[in-house]
């Protein structure tokens, strides 16, 4: 059984229905002409009712998924990410999924993606687009709509309207595109990867970090005002990561424990674990973090599209190397030199240098770094020592002239 029904597309196509070999009524598009129409409904009878009896081959999973919408999948797809789809199980951090669903948007209006068979063939314009990207000509329209989704990271967005993306970030738009079609390949929506042939653009840094000396350090810390300064000592400290300073609040800092809580929903490694600290320094922290400067400061500067908890306990803007290279410039301390450049993130190299420089084990900066280990020897059989780890942020504190004399000699931050 087939036939036309009386309703019509949009377009004008008619809409055809059939009964597959499992019984269940099908409705799809035929053509403008009622009479054409008829005949490839009764095409796809023959066709579903050849399969039953054997004579021709069932359609592959691919096939049968290829007129999905692809807002559907791409809602799946989604949902696994914050389900599980994050490292070691757990689930895609905000700033993650929120970058995820811009770049995928962006593909599907660039493309022209309704259902997962337009997928296929795509690799030419997909490889076009990321030129276009590079060259940034004709793409104010997505620089916009990235701003209202909201960008945690300005990386994320143009580094420069007339140069276009940063070849860094254009890697991340690709690597969008091909994840998610990889994801479809192993659910067999998809017969094989359309885009596995994207290469992505050398993003090796033109300039590489340099880590500050302990004079200059200091000098940083001497010009900076409170409120930034008390950033800095936590960074040089701990080698917080931005958004990790930002997610802080007092109920993170365990005086018991002697260290601050860091919680895996906000961190890179996604693990729970204690970065220890001189227990006159999480004093300072509280005393701080009491007086709600950062609370104040994020309605001043109305960052709104920052991911910030309730109570912060410091204020770390979205465009943190604005505000360090003006503290920078105030020190005398050449942004650039042979060696490198320092930005916000070059603080979490200095500290992993102060470290090193103090004689700490290899261990130690292991542990205080939270990188992954590289062997097995160190990740199951090389323990780190709870007090070597304290000693370690002790030594660096001291050598940078941070000390509880120093705490309590310091004007309250306002």
């Amino acid at each position: 059984m087939a036939g036309v029904t009386n309703r019509k597309y949009a377009d004008g196509c008619c809409r055809i229905w059939y009964i597959d070999r499992t019984g269940k009524q099908i409705f799809a598009k035929g053509t403008g002409n009622r009479r054409e129409s008829l005949r490839w409904a009764m095409t796809l009878q023959t066709k579903e009712h050849g399969i039953g009896l054997g004579i021709f081959p069932a359609p592959s999973a691919a096939e049968v998924h290829r007129h999905d919408p692809i807002d559907e999948k791409f809602g799946e797809y989604f949902a696994w990410g914050g389900a599980q789809g994050g490292l070691n199980g757990g689930s895609w951090s905000e700033i993650h999924a929120r970058n995820i669903r811009v770049r995928l948007n962006y593909w599907k209006k660039q493309l022209g993606l309704k259902t997962l068979g337009d997928l296929p063939g795509k690799l030419s314009a997909a490889e076009a687009c990321t030129r276009e990207l590079q060259a940034g000509h004709e793409n104010k329209e997505d620089g916009h709509e990235n701003r209202k989704d909201g960008y945690e990271n300005r990386k994320d967005g143009y580094e420069n309207r007339k140069d276009g993306y940063a070849n860094s970030t254009i890697n991340g738009y690709t690597e969008a595109l091909k994840s998610f079609s990889s994801w479809c390949v192993e659910r067999q929506f998809l017969p094989d990867n359309p885009f596995q042939k994207l290469s992505p653009f050398d993003d090796r840094p033109v300039v590489e970090r340099r880590a500050l000396t302990w004079e200059e350090a200091a000098r940083l810390l001497a010009c900076a005002p409170p409120d930034r300064r008390i950033l800095y000592e936590i960074i040089l400290l701990s080698g917080l990561r931005a958004n990790e300073a930002r997610q802080l609040t007092l109920d993170h800092l365990d005086h018991k424990n002697g260290g601050i809580r860091l919680a895996a929903a906000w961190t890179k490694g996604r693990r729970d674990c204690l970065q220890p600290q001189p227990s006159w320094f999480l004093e300072r922290l509280r005393v701080y973090g009491r007086q709600a400067v950062a609370d104040a400061l994020y309605k001043e500067h109305r960052t709104k599209r920052l991911d910030v908890p309730v109570r912060p306990l410091l204020f770390v803007p979205q465009s943190t190397a604005r505000l360090i290279d003006i503290d920078l410039k105030k020190a005398g301390i050449e942004k650039v030199t042979p060696e490198g450049k320092i930005d916000f993130h070059a603080l979490r190299t200095t500290f992993s240098t102060l470290l090193d420089e103090v004689g700490a084990t290899e261990k130690t900066k292991e542990v205080l770094m939270r990188h992954a280990p590289l062997t097995l020897t160190s990740k199951r059989y090389v323990k780190a020592r709870p007090q070597l780890l304290d000693e370690a942020v002790d030594q660096v504190a001291k050598r940078l002239g941070l000390t509880d004399l120093y705490a309590d000699s310091m004007p309250k931050p306002q």
